[in-house]
């Protein structure tokens, strides 16, 4: 009995989110100025992401997803930032709807951020940003 649940924990994904919990930890209380962006996106992100994103959106994107994902999966204040997450193939979504948080994201005109995960071919994070968008 024991193997076997040894073996089911073994088997099972690492969350998609928990690249966004450890984001969120990262970002935390501090301001988009505060940020070293030139560390922090080549450890969270894939190639692809820094090939096709301006520098400049890159850390405003990430800062922003980091915010929403210290409301929702850390402090998880759904009330003011709810989340919802799926599976397309082999990349993970997750989408905070941030509608009702105010404040910074008031400020920037969106209402839902959506990150596409992808899985990561080793390093220290199961699963690497692919993309974020924003949306009014």
């Amino acid at each position: 009995m024991v193997t076997a649940l040894l073996l089911a924990a073994c088997t099972q994904e690492d969350p998609a989110d928990k690249t966004l919990v450890d984001l969120a930890a990262q970002i935390g209380a501090q301001k988009l100025d505060d940020m070293d962006f030139a560390t922090l996106i080549p450890a969270y992100t894939t190639d692809a992401y820094r090939a096709n994103t301006q520098p400049e959106q890159a850390n405003y994107q990430m800062f922003l997803a980091g915010k929403a994902a210290d409301i929702a999966l850390v402090s998880k204040d759904t009330a003011k930032v709810a989340v919802t997450q799926g599976k397309s193939g082999g990349a993970r979504t997750v989408t905070f709807n941030v509608g009702s948080a105010g404040g910074l994201f008031e400020v920037a005109d969106i209402s839902t951020i959506t990150v596409t995960l992808a899985k990561a071919q080793g390093g220290q994070r199961p699963w690497l940003i692919e993309a974020i968008a924003l949306a009014r």
